[in-house]
């Protein structure tokens, strides 16, 4: 059906788009949001801004995680209800499909959301909508796309857009009972400055916040205790983690292969993040998205001299080769990968402030090292 020339289903977005336009903006600053995601004793921990999880998270997350409590090699993670931290305006809901080989390895939806014009949210990996989120769903259709960040690997995203008011402590989904160890919370504020990244061109986010510093006192203060691990929580300001770790003129922060965007699933094997870890920030990581090999992590304690395992901000444009390896107390390289994988080290050269060259060897810092035949990488 066609109204003046406009099809009904647009003309009816352009209506919910000019209905939130006349709606009263967002506060100059402070919060939008006044009830938690879910029962506190729904999850064990919370995860930081700036995890690491190569090849699909190989730079900094943007947005911290929940994670629930249990052993889940033994059983699907609980299932728990998820509400409206406000009344908000649910904007879209993309479900994503997750394809590795033949097999399906999740499937699950990101539920997109606005209190008021300005300030963005994001819940990823919800396994179930409330029937009346559903319902909207359903009336507007989906589109899907689908990505390769690997050969072998597709990614489904199908998108569906339209304008749900949710009222706050609404149950809008459900989250766990599936292959996920809990669910993601993003937020933007374009009240705050923007990051300031070596080339912000890149990236198509810089207004990034953590969620919890747009809740009421009362929920930010009862959740900040909750960031690390169960025993073990970050103490290290801020609490919440960092998501832009960029510092010009040095190695430290992101770097990329070729022009490709930040987050995008096709430029995930080709970044590079040499940063420090979001539960212990006094630790150094090398994150490797693989490109055309095998992705890895790899962790050390940063010195402040020398050329091994050196501080990344410490490093700046020259001639000279820095080497990493991962040691653990007794001297031995240590890994994130499984045990059986070969010692491992990392060289790196600052050509430039914005050229970098990287290689990884077999073998340790402790021996001779020389770049053989590195790959380029640029702000």
């Amino acid at each position: 059906m066609v109204l003046l020339g406009v099809p009904l289903v647009l003309h009816s977005q352009l209506q919910h788009v000019i209905a939130r336009l006349a709606e009263p903006g967002c506060p100059s600053s402070g919060a939008v949001f006044t009830v938690a995601p879910t029962d506190s004793s729904a999850f064990a921990y919370l995860i930081p801004l700036g995890n690491l999880s190569p090849p699909d998270h190989t730079t900094p997350t943007d947005h911290i995680y929940y994670v629930f409590a249990g052993d889940f090699r033994q059983a699907p993670p609980p299932v728990t209800s998820v509400r409206a931290p406000a009344r908000i305006h649910i904007t879209r809901v993309t479900r994503i499909t997750t394809i590795v080989g033949s097999a399906v390895r999740s499937h699950d939806s990101k539920v997109d959301f606005s209190p008021c014009p300005g300030v963005d949210a994001y819940f990823d990996h919800i396994t179930g909508l409330s029937s009346a989120l559903s319902q909207a769903v359903s009336t507007a259709g989906e589109r899907c796309e689908d990505y390769h960040p690997r050969p072998g690997d597709t990614y489904r995203y199908c998108k569906s857009n339209f304008d749900y008011v949710a009222q706050a402590g609404e149950v809008i989904g459900q989250a766990g009972g599936g292959t996920a160890a809990g669910f993601d919370f993003g937020a933007t504020d374009d009240r705050t400055p923007p990051m300031a990244y070596s080339n912000p061109a890149r990236y198509n986010q810089l207004h990034v916040v953590c969620p919890f510093d747009l809740f009421v006192g009362s929920v930010r203060d009862s959740m900040l205790p909750r960031f690390g691990r169960t025993g073990s929580p970050r103490t290290t300001p801020p609490v919440c983690g960092t998501v832009m770790q960029d510092q010009a003129g040095t190695a430290q922060g992101n770097w990329f292969v070729g022009d490709v965007s930040a987050g995008s699933p096709e430029g995930w094997s080709k970044s590079l993040a040499l940063v420090h870890d979001n539960f212990d920030p006094g630790q150094g990581v090398v994150s490797f998205g693989g490109n055309g090999g095998s992705a890895f992590k790899l962790d050390f304690i940063p010195t402040s001299s020398g050329t091994v395992n050196r501080e990344f901000s410490g490093i700046t444009p020259g001639n000279e080769v820095y080497c990493f390896e991962s040691v653990g107390q007794q001297g031995q390289q240590t890994s994130t990968q499984s045990s059986s994988h070969p010692a491992r080290r990392v060289l790196i050269q600052l050509v430039s402030a914005t050229r970098l060259l990287f290689e990884a060897q077999a073998g340790s810092c402790r021996t001779a090292f020389a770049l053989d035949s590195p790959t380029t990488y640029s702000r």
